[in-house]
């Protein structure tokens, strides 16, 4: 396992969590304070595409590492 790799498994990592807290977010309607239906739905929906696109940049990290 090279650094490339490694890098690429915790990005991975804090693009799952990116995904987590979005759910949170809809979930508990709570985001460092109480926000309302509407405003838990945009921030959690916003923090889940983050999250997916920071994990398919992970794997693409993780496969260019590999090929060094």
């Amino acid at each position: 396992m090279n650094l490339g790799s490694l890098k690429g498994i915790l990005l991975a990592i804090i693009g799952l969590a990116y995904v987590g807290i979005g759910y949170l977010v809809i979930d508990k309607k709570w985001f460092l304070t109480k926000v309302n239906d509407n405003t838990a739905w945009i921030l959690g929906s916003l923090l889940i595409l983050y999250g997916v696109f920071r994990f398919f940049r992970a794997l693409k990290t993780i496969k260019e590492g590999s090929q060094m």
